[in-house]
């Protein structure tokens, strides 16, 4: 709130704002939270245990073979998945996957035609926290006709891992690993 802000200015406190929006956004802000709070150089090897975490999981993903994946964050009521430009859509193509999304950067929302005419070959449940199941979309008129409700590939994953953007950066890019590609053994 704005007037909050405006009490931590009058304090003389230094107010860092932050909002990465991709992988190298949220290493850079890590850099950026120990370079404000002192601690450059444990910051900077942090970052760099997690760039090099991510550089060896990569490396076990073929690129050249993607799979194509939508990953569904509400269809309470409309369907919503990752928008195209969202810093978890990064991670699901570092993961081998081929986002399935609206197609719109900043567009979360997803028309069910849009959805069945992509075909996606697995399908990520990041609201299965809340309880939704691969039978739960199964069952959902419509979506009977996807590939990955077809072949059994609807799969629950960690959404508050995979969409907050921190230093479980490397763990949300395993686990999606896992999720999209299950036959990659990781390390």
């Amino acid at each position: 709130p704005e007037d909050a802000i405006t009490a931590m200015r009058a304090a003389n406190l230094t107010l860092v704002t932050l909002n990465p929006t991709s992988v190298s956004g949220v290493l850079g802000t890590m850099q950026l939270i120990g370079d404000a709070t002192g601690r450059t150089l444990l910051a900077a090897d942090l970052t760099a245990d997690i760039e090099s975490e991510i550089t060896a999981l990569v490396s076990l993903i073929d690129q050249a073979s993607s799979v194509s994946v939508f990953y569904e964050i509400d269809a309470t009521s409309a369907i919503y998945g990752l928008a195209p430009d969202d810093y978890a859509a990064e991670l699901v193509a570092l993961a081998g996957g081929s986002l399935v999304s609206s197609g719109t950067p900043g567009v979360y929302e997803i028309s069910l035609e849009t959805l069945i005419a992509a075909a996606p070959a697995v399908i990520l449940l990041g609201d299965a926290a809340y309880g939704v199941t691969a039978e739960a979309v199964a069952a959902r008129p419509g979506w009977s006709s996807i590939p990955a409700v077809i072949n059994g590939d609807v799969r629950p994953i960690d959404g508050d891992l995979v969409t907050t953007p921190g230093p479980r950066l490397a763990e949300a890019l395993a686990a999606l690993i896992r999720a999209i590609n299950p036959e990659i053994v990781l390390p």
